[in-house]
């Protein structure tokens, strides 16, 4: 995406080069994922899955932490406080896509509160599958 237009229209979320700020401070780690055992290729998509969903630019998957929570970065970009993007519901769908099948609401949806519980939910599906 051209997140540098991002920039330009919401100067206090992303800056000129169309990073999220609040990311930019963090190093890129691509092992902190790791260690809690999920393959690569789950990390990789759900990492994706929570990029797309929240406007964070790929680039900048790696900055992110499994204990960040998808409230906190529903807040960072929620710009204009009567619209919402509909982040979570977007997230949802995409995950029952990547899961092939529909979530239970109660058991999975309702659980998801980090960037880690997004990995863990693609990484049993993978083991399952």
């Amino acid at each position: 995406m051209f997140y540098w237009i991002f920039g330009l229209m919401h100067p206090f979320r992303y800056d000129l080069c169309g990073r999220l700020r609040c990311l930019s401070p963090r190093p890129k780690d691509r092992q902190v994922f790791r260690l809690r055992g999920a393959e690569e290729s789950a990390v990789e998509t759900a990492l994706e899955l929570v990029c797309d969903a929240f406007f964070i630019p790929r680039r900048q998957r790696y900055q992110l932490r499994p204990e960040d929570e998808l409230a906190w970065l529903y807040r960072v970009g929620y710009t204009f406080r009567f619209v919402d993007e509909m982040n979570f519901e977007s997230l949802y769908l995409w995950l029952e896509k990547v899961c092939g099948r529909e979530l239970d609401l109660n058991s999975e949806l309702l659980t998801l509160r980090t960037v880690g519980d997004v990995v863990r939910i693609v990484a049993t599906r993978r083991a399952a599958s």
